[in-house]
């Protein structure tokens, strides 16, 4: 589940879904009224991140076409110090990647050093590292259950938008519910369905020939 200062969408996605665009963070920088206070608080990795989906410039595939929150397939690269290179693919959510790639980078040393790379996004299929389960037949034992390491091909999921599952649900539930309210409004109000009133609710006379 998203914390609520992570981003959730983007300002246009957020305001759509009715958000505090005060408390729940977006894809933007940070914003200030006119009386100095926070109006948006935006993205706390903003000036980080290298992604050009927070300028709305990513593939159409990618956050909500090729903008706002989301992810990636990272692949961290190590040089261990009797030289062997340790090669990790991962999928995170784009807010976690400057802290990730800050980490492995930090690991540099005369050896060699920690490099980060984006080999993947949004409905690509990459193998990533997992495990299968095998059943094997142990004389004296019986059937013994193990879990072996391998790569499996996996398509990566999109970042829920707003309104969606794991990602401001609630929101989604009182755009329903205020869509509800209206309709039975109209529904109450049959003559104005009709026509036979103004917009200011006062009765339209009857004209008969």
């Amino acid at each position: 589940m998203l914390r609520d200062i992570d981003p959730h969408g983007t300002v246009e996605e957020l305001i759509a879904s009715g958000a505090d665009l005060r408390k729940i963070g977006s894809c933007s920088r940070k914003r200030k009224d006119e009386d100095g206070k926070v109006a948006i608080i935006g993205c706390l990795v903003r000036k980080w991140c290298e992604l050009d989906e927070k300028d709305g410039k990513g593939p159409k595939t990618s956050g909500k076409d090729g903008a706002g929150p989301c992810r990636k397939v990272v692949m961290s690269i190590k040089v261990m110090p009797d030289g062997r290179k340790h090669v990790t693919r991962v999928v995170l959510d784009c807010f976690h990647i400057p802290g990730y790639k800050r980490r492995i980078e930090a690991s540099r040393t005369k050896y060699g050093g920690g490099l980060v790379q984006i080999v993947g996004g949004e409905g690509d299929e990459v193998e990533l590292p997992g495990s299968v389960i095998e059943d094997k037949l142990v004389p004296g034992q019986g059937t013994v259950r193990s879990h072996v390491a391998q790569e499996i091909k996996t398509k990566i999921e999109k970042f829920p938008r707003p309104g969606e599952k794991y990602n401001l649900p609630g929101q989604k539930i009182a755009m329903e519910e205020t869509a509800k309210a209206r309709a039975a409004m109209r529904d109450s109000a049959p003559a104005r369905l009709l026509g036979l009133e103004d917009d200011d609710g006062s009765q339209i006379p009857e004209v008969r020939p």
